[in-house]
């Protein structure tokens, strides 16, 4: 064979190869053209959609997607109810013909489709658009009139139409906050009671106002988790009365810091009873509502009951490491693969484990105390998880069943109950002993 026809052959495969690789690899499956068949809109795709405006009974809305949340922007501009809108388009996505009738063959008014009162349009960002118009639901079956481009007539499940009669109320989120509480930094809360501020230290919180002290996690997640729950219950859009909703001077306000977006604000004013319910006026930037009550339910505590009850804060599965000091007794402790050690082997758990617990649950029984001067009775230092590095150092009291602790990061010093003190600084060199070697049965 000439080189000249196997060069030209070569070119051809290659050719062939190019349509397969750049072409026919892009082309649906057999299984994938199933799926398509029957469904109005084949290469709809939910996640590539950008815009979608619709109409019905209650009126025309219009969304956007900014990232990967849908905003309402007409007829207000508000967050969007996430499910309501992707539940639609899913529909939209997947609605399927059941009996297709030729326009020639059909009189649009019999269908309800000659002015149709709903219709849908979504365009994603290529620039295509999927638009479709719903007539009036068949008296047998479950289905109703749909209409695409205009040349055929389609019946489709009725079930779709559920999804998008709803009125203003439906499309707008009913979340008080809209996004994660683990995404809020810091939070500012002036009430009856005074100002309170934490900010976030690492897996805790850190109070900052009105002292610096560290912050009981549990009431402050608790004030996070009762905005995050609350759900808007009613819309104040126009003609409402900010001094008679006690929003121009509101009982409680709460700004939220968030690691990214500007700060959030909401004020709370009057409560009411609606409805067998407890619901507050509420105000978050321009937008003024009626909310669950609950979102206030942590927000009434005094500003001290901010302040850990609880020497330290940490949870035994985060150690890794405990050094204990007691005069001249020293243990150092190595948690490794689920089992701890000391310099001279493995160590029994149960009396780690015993101490880090009396540890964890050790309450502060007096804030603000004289720091102590001279050498400490004991010290505590825990290395761990999540960024755990934290040192207590203990002092003689001023009661006999007191001791004053000292940790980096509190203020003064703090009292807490000497015998569980002893507890944890008892028997130091017992606690370093490695455990028996069991003695191999004979």
């Amino acid at each position: 064979m000439r080189l000249g026809r196997l060069i030209a052959l070569a070119l051809v495969v290659f050719g062939l190869f190019a349509f397969i690789w750049f072409y026919e690899r892009k082309q649906p499956t057999t299984e994938e053209l199933q799926e398509r068949q029957g469904k109005l809109f084949p290469t709809m795709e939910t996640e590539k959609v950008q815009t979608l405006v619709l109409h019905n009974a209650h009126g025309e809305f219009e969304f956007k997607k900014e990232g990967d949340s849908w905003q309402l922007t007409r007829p207000v501009k508000d967050q969007a109810n996430q499910g309501a809108v992707s539940g639609l388009l899913s529909q939209l996505a997947n609605l399927k013909a059941e009996r297709t009738l030729p326009r020639s063959e059909v009189k649009l008014a019999d269908y309800g489709l000659e002015k149709p009162e709903r219709w849908v349009r979504a365009a994603d960002a290529a620039g295509h658009t999927f638009k479709v118009s719903f007539g009036s639901e068949l008296p047998l079956g479950n289905t109703a009139a749909a209409l695409t481009d205009g040349s055929q007539v389609f019946l489709v499940s009725k079930w779709i139409l559920s999804d998008l009669d709803k009125d203003l109320a439906g499309w707008r989120s009913n979340e008080l906050l809209g996004f994660f509480t683990s995404d809020v930094n810091a939070l500012t809360v002036v009430g009856p009671s005074g100002r309170w501020a934490a900010a976030r230290a690492g897996n805790g919180w850190q109070l900052t106002e009105p002292f610096a002290d560290l912050a009981e996690r549990e009431e402050v997640e608790g004030v996070l988790a009762d905005l995050s729950g609350a759900r808007i219950k009613e819309f104040l859009d126009q003609g409402f009365d900010l001094k008679a909703l006690g929003l121009e001077a509101p009982r409680f306000t709460v700004t939220l810091v968030r690691k990214e977006g500007s700060p959030l604000t909401l004020a709370f004013g009057q409560e009411r009873d609606k409805e067998g319910a407890r619901q507050v006026a509420c105000r978050r930037g321009e937008r003024v509502f009626w909310v669950e009550a609950s979102a206030t339910s942590h927000l009434v505590k005094e500003p001290a009951a901010f302040r850990s009850g609880k020497l330290l804060q940490f949870s035994t599965w985060q150690v890794d490491k405990l050094e204990l000091e007691r005069g001249q007794e020293k243990a150092t402790l190595e948690r490794k693969e689920g089992v701890w050690r000391s310099n001279q082997g493995e160590v029994d758990s149960g009396p780690v484990f015993s101490r880090l617990n009396t540890l964890s649950e050790l309450k502060v029984l007096a804030f603000d105390q004289v720091e102590p001067s001279g050498e400490p009775l004991g010290r505590v230092h825990l290395v761990g998880q999540e960024g755990l590095d934290v040192t207590a150092s203990f002092y003689p009291g001023s009661k006999p069943e007191e001791v004053l602790a000292v940790v980096k990061g509190r203020p003064k010093a703090l009292a807490v109950d000497k015998a569980k003190v002893e507890e944890v600084l008892s028997g130091l060199k017992e606690l370093a002993k490695p455990k028996p070697t069991p003695t191999p049965a004979k």
